[in-house]
């Protein structure tokens, strides 16, 4: 009707109106498996509360769902080759209580030890190792390109 009569006000009558579909409809419908908080939910309940979780090579949705301090090795470190797993087994390999969430394609050649699946997301598997890394692959690594990310409760 707004369209015909007054084109202008139909604008924001359309704009208005989809995002009344939007957030009443389809947001509510996304639900924990496309956000990644049921995912890190669960991958969070098999991480004991004195271990210190690191990622490698996630995704950054999985942020907006942690409830502690994590360590990551840099953004796109996919650029650098097996850099990345060389890092975190430097870094898991240096202190007890540690443990790394890594996808599939990280755990060869240096992570497939004490690895255990932690669950599924982004049509990826995920798995939760545990020391020790592969010794060669840690020799490799550099534990001090560890990033710290401290928790912040919302």
């Amino acid at each position: 009707v707004a369209w015909r009569r007054r084109p202008l006000a139909a604008w924001p009558v359309a704009l208005g109106s989809l995002t009344v579909v939007f957030s009443y409809f389809i947001a509510p419908a996304m639900n924990a498996e496309r956000s990644g908080s049921g995912f890190v939910g669960q991958m969070l309940t098999q991480v004991k509360p004195d271990e210190e979780l690191a990622l490698v090579a996630y995704k950054e949705q999985f942020l907006l769902y942690l409830d502690r301090p994590t360590v990551n090795f840099g953004h796109r470190r996919w650029l650098e080759g097996p850099q990345e797993s060389y890092d975190a087994s430097a870094w898991l390999n240096a202190a007890p209580n540690r443990v790394l969430l890594v996808p599939t394609d990280q755990l060869k050649p240096c992570l497939t030890q004490n690895a255990t699946q932690a669950g599924r997301s982004s049509d990826e598997d995920w798995y939760l190792v545990r020391g020790p890394a592969a010794a060669d692959c840690a020799q490799k690594g550099d534990a001090r390109r560890a990033i710290h990310y401290a928790y912040k409760p919302r």
